[in-house]
């Protein structure tokens, strides 16, 4: 992490491999979209509802850690857990952006944990994207890198890397992304842990990016603030199936799953 408390370095400590390939101050981790006046472009097309681009501003302000300052920052390690606290403003907004980065010792799961404060004396409206990542690529030819199809039960072996993903339910049913690299098996997973299912779409994009984009507008009055549920980063040796399992074990213990009927067995 860097001043702003942008993320600057992704590795991968079995492949030696870093992730972020090239440098980007598009989010890395998160990025918000505050008092627009459009409707994101997905929500308003109609079958067979074509991928879209990451949304731009909206008419209203992108915010993303390059262009907040860091205010505080802390780090612990209690009970084998690594808790990374950052504190970031956003000065033309009034935004007090509340990121802790949680890492277990033992583990290759990082969980970013994001609440987004109104400091000012007006309400702003606010989305937001978390995790959003940009610059990534895995092993060492990132045109190669693979990844899950976005739609459906999550065909494997597409490209990594190209406009993929939908709004969740209506074309993609998980709450999970997975890339990886088939030659040196680099794997990077997102795993969110959303109990509401709040609305989201789940999408990669050109140029090495993934992103979970909330587009509920909320407004928050002076005082009010927002947070967005867990999201897990796994970066592991492997491909996407253990991303899927991660997500499938969570699933399974947080909500209760109806039981096949009879008549499929036959």
């Amino acid at each position: 992490y860097k001043r702003q408390g942008q993320l600057i370095s992704l590795q991968n400590l079995v492949t030696g491999d870093e992730y972020l390939k090239n440098k980007s101050d598009g989010g890395n981790p998160f990025r918000a979209y505050i008092d627009t006046t459009q409707i994101p472009p997905t929500l308003k097309l109609g079958f067979p509802w074509p991928v879209q681009p990451p949304e731009d501003a909206l008419g209203g302000m992108l915010v993303a850690p390059a262009a907040c300052r860091l205010v505080k920052h802390d780090f612990k390690y209690e009970d084998g857990v690594r808790t990374l606290h950052l504190v970031s403003a956003h000065q033309h907004t009034d935004l007090l952006i509340d990121l802790r980065v949680r890492l277990p010792g033992d583990d290759v799961v990082v969980t970013f944990d994001l609440t987004i404060r109104n400091q000012g004396l007006q309400p702003r409206r606010v989305m937001a994207a978390v995790t959003y990542l940009t610059g990534l690529g895995l092993g060492a030819d990132a045109a190669k890198n693979l990844g899950v199809h976005l739609m459906g039960v999550g065909q494997s072996r597409g490209a990594a890397w190209e406009l993929t993903g939908d709004v969740y339910g209506r074309i993609w049913g998980g709450q999970w992304d997975a890339v990886y690299d088939p030659a040196s098996k680099s794997a990077l997973g997102v795993v969110v842990k959303d109990e509401e299912l709040q609305n989201k779409i789940v999408r990669r994009f050109p140029g090495g990016g993934m992103s979970v984009f909330y587009f509920d507008n909320h407004e928050l009055a002076p005082g009010q603030s927002i947070s967005y549920p867990p999201a897990e980063l796994f970066v592991y040796h492997g491909d996407w199936k253990r991303t899927a399992r991660q997500y499938g074990r969570w699933f399974r213990s947080t909500f209760t799953v109806r039981r096949q009927p009879r008549w499929v067995d036959n």
